[in-house]
């Protein structure tokens, strides 16, 4: 459990040394996710889980607004907004259908909350690929997916009790963070 507290401060200080010129924000999303995985080491609806959700959800918000100001989003047509909408509306439902027998209500909306940040970190990426394509912004829109793939693996993990997914929650988180961390760092 402590080499995995560790995991994002190590990327943080990885990327504060690589980078062009770091972004604070970048910086800040990272340990961010330091505080979220040291308290959701907690159990399930404990109001340090809670506590962890939300500093997940604040890394987020600190890489939104990274992407905004590092990338500037492009300006949809209706049909592109719409589909994009659509597409992560799809997922959105989906998964809540799924996983809604699972757990209790008052996780379920504090996971939902969560679920929404996630998808609107992935439709910024999306939007910064979109305006500019480039290596940079095809690494933070993939990272973006292998979080949204992450946190529904560490889902169903959860919901159907099987611990032999942990490691591929653990990939694929590790994987989402080290790439939004490249893609501000080339």
């Amino acid at each position: 459990m402590p080499t995995k507290v560790m995991l994002m401060p190590m990327l943080c200080l990885l990327y504060w040394l690589c980078a062009k010129r770091p972004v604070a924000l970048v910086a800040m999303g990272l340990l961010f996710g330091c505080a979220g995985d040291a308290l959701l080491l907690s159990e399930d609806g404990s109001p340090l889980f809670v506590l962890g959700m939300l500093a997940f959800a604040l890394g987020h918000i600190c890489y939104m607004a990274a992407m905004a100001s590092h990338f500037g989003f492009a300006l949809l047509t209706p049909l592109r907004a719409g589909a994009m909408a659509l597409g992560y509306a799809l997922y959105l439902a989906a998964f809540f259908t799924r996983v809604r027998h699972y757990v209790s209500t008052k996780l379920l909306l504090g996971a939902t909350g969560y679920m929404l940040f996630l998808c609107g970190t992935s439709a910024c990426a999306l939007l910064c690929l979109l305006r500019a394509p480039s290596v940079a912004t095809a690494l933070l829109f993939t990272g973006s997916l292998l979080f949204i793939l992450s946190d529904t693996i560490l889902s169903w993990t959860v919901c159907l009790r099987r611990e032999d997914r942990t490691h591929a929650v653990m990939l694929t988180y590790i994987m989402a963070q080290a790439l939004i961390a490249a893609a501000f760092a080339i």
